[in-house]
């Protein structure tokens, strides 16, 4: 005999799906935009104190914009978002029914939520990062409060759950170091619909990244060196945090003002004390920041990060639950569709078997663009085929070769294809020809975002200051914060530095 259980919501996961998306993107939004005012903050003190912030003058007033704290939230509702959803409809579904329960088995729930709660914590506490873990896990619980299992939900569950093993099975024999480049490469740079979704990737998902970056990772922090402006140690401090890009807020915009201060160096008879988060992290001495600074400094940002768990959750999150939350999707529609056609009563199976032959079609596609690098590199590069001339100009990375000294590169500059030339550029920095700075500045002002950020790339690499000026241009032109981020970051491979005076 069938007993049901009477919460109308447990005939429909969708429903569960939807709760625990929106509840991540309620807590994403808010999280996010909080990170964007106090950047915000950071930047105008940066500014005030007379350095250059990234992002740059022309950008600032997006941070201050709701839509990049809804668009950049995105990110976390399809990563964290995704994995508690699945993650609390998977146990759901795997206890048994409340009326068989025993008092261990109704408990256990709880006991694994607060022992995850816990774990999140160990790295310090964040009042959205503990929203996540308390508010998804319930909601979608309460949602997915399911039927009793029968022979036929569990064979319901097999018809699911077949094709994504089988899908995860046939793209993990793809998998190595190039996997996520090549998916860039010749599943969203190759077509107008896949440029878009990466475009919009590059543009918001900085806004989401600067929330759980240690201090280390981030590009930008400030200080407030609270020792006297004319003593000696104030002056070597502030030379030191400023060559590591610690930059001191000071004297234009006092602490007290409420701005979000990174690090704060205050002494305390010989030493001196590196507080931060409100506590005394560390201390040391004037000796010992102008023998190891940066040792100092990236100790400091270990001890002072409270998202090292939340990142890895994350990331582990965008790695397995995003995959399966498209494969849910493209499952609902192929059901509904189905489900349209007269005299169809298997449309469950019928949509399974679709996101099947939809994930094999995009395997094949994607197999084809797989090209071994020709050894007539010359032939491949002059070939009509993308692909081909992605994999020679990748083997001319690789070896060392030249490209700029090759009768087709003209035409490979010129190139459509936006992977041609992200790679063309790539290739570039194997060149000694003296024109190849030009060659390389001139990709600069390149329509793609990561055909002009990897040309700052390699002009960092290459060592040549006479690009400076050029980067800080763009640096200060550029309507793009992950343009402005790669300029920035070439600009110190160049040894340049942030001065008061810049």
């Amino acid at each position: 005999m069938k007993r049901y259980n009477s919460n109308p919501l447990a005939a429909n996961p969708t429903r569960s799906i939807w709760a625990g998306l929106l509840v991540a993107q309620a807590v994403a939004t808010l999280q996010v935009r909080q990170s964007n005012l106090a950047l915000h903050a950071k930047m105008e003190a940066v500014r005030q104190a007379g350095f250059l912030s990234v992002p740059n003058l022309s950008f600032l007033p997006s941070l201050k914009a709701l839509t990049s704290a809804f668009w950049g939230g995105l990110f976390f509702t399809f990563s964290i978002g995704a994995a508690l959803t699945l993650g609390t409809m998977t146990a759901a579904w795997l206890l048994p029914s409340a009326s068989s329960r025993s008092p261990f088995q109704r408990y256990l729930p709880i006991f694994l939520w607060a022992l995850l709660l816990i774990w999140i914590n160990l790295s310090g506490f964040d009042l959205y990062v503990n929203l996540y873990f308390v508010l998804i896990p319930p909601v979608v619980f309460l949602c997915n409060h399911r039927r009793i299992e029968t022979e036929r939900q569990w064979r319901s569950m097999v018809v699911h759950a077949l094709p994504v093993i089988f899908l995860a099975l046939m793209w993990f024999t793809q998998f190595d170091r190039h996997l996520f480049v090549d998916i860039r490469d010749r599943l969203l740079l190759s077509n107008p619909i896949g440029q878009r979704i990466n475009y919009f990737y590059y543009h918001y998902t900085l806004y989401a990244a600067e929330v759980f970056k240690s201090a280390s990772q981030k590009l930008i922090k400030t200080s407030f060196i609270d020792i006297s402006p004319e003593s000696f140690q104030h002056q070597i401090l502030e030379h030191i945090l400023s060559r590591f890009d610690w930059l001191p807020v000071e004297p234009g915009v006092p602490v007290e003002s409420g701005v979000p201060v990174d690090l704060i160096i205050r002494q305390n008879q010989q030493k001196l004390e590196l507080i931060g988060a409100g506590r005394v992290v560390s201390t040391t001495t004037i000796g010992e920041m102008r023998r190891k600074p940066e040792i100092i400094l990236q100790q400091f940002a270990q001890k002072t990060d409270r998202y090292d768990h939340f990142r890895r959750m994350t990331f582990y999150g965008l790695l397995y639950g995003f995959p399966i939350l498209l494969y849910i999707g493209a499952h609902g529609v192929f059901r509904r569709l189905w489900g349209l056609l007269p005299n169809v009563h298997r449309s469950v199976g019928l949509a399974s078997a679709s996101c099947l032959l939809l994930g094999v079609v995009i395997w094949v596609f994607f197999q084809q663009g797989r090209v071994a690098a020709s050894e007539n590199i010359a032939e491949a590069l002059s070939s009509g085929r993308w692909q081909a001339q992605v994999a020679a100009l990748r083997r001319c990375r690789e070896e060392g070769i030249d490209v700029l000294r090759m009768a087709v590169y003209p035409t490979l500059k010129k190139s459509v294809h936006i992977p041609v030339r992200y790679w063309l550029v790539d290739a570039l920095a194997a060149s000694r020809l003296p024109q190849v700075g030009d060659e390389l500045t001139d990709f600069l002002d390149d329509p793609s975002l990561n055909v002009s950020s990897r040309a700052c790339a390699v002009l960092g690499q290459r060592g040549d200051p006479k690009v400076i000026e050029k980067l800080l241009h763009l640096l200060n032109e550029s309507k793009e914060w992950y343009l402005q981020l790669y300029s920035y970051n070439a600009l110190k491979a160049l040894g340049w530095n942030q001065t008061i005076s810049e």
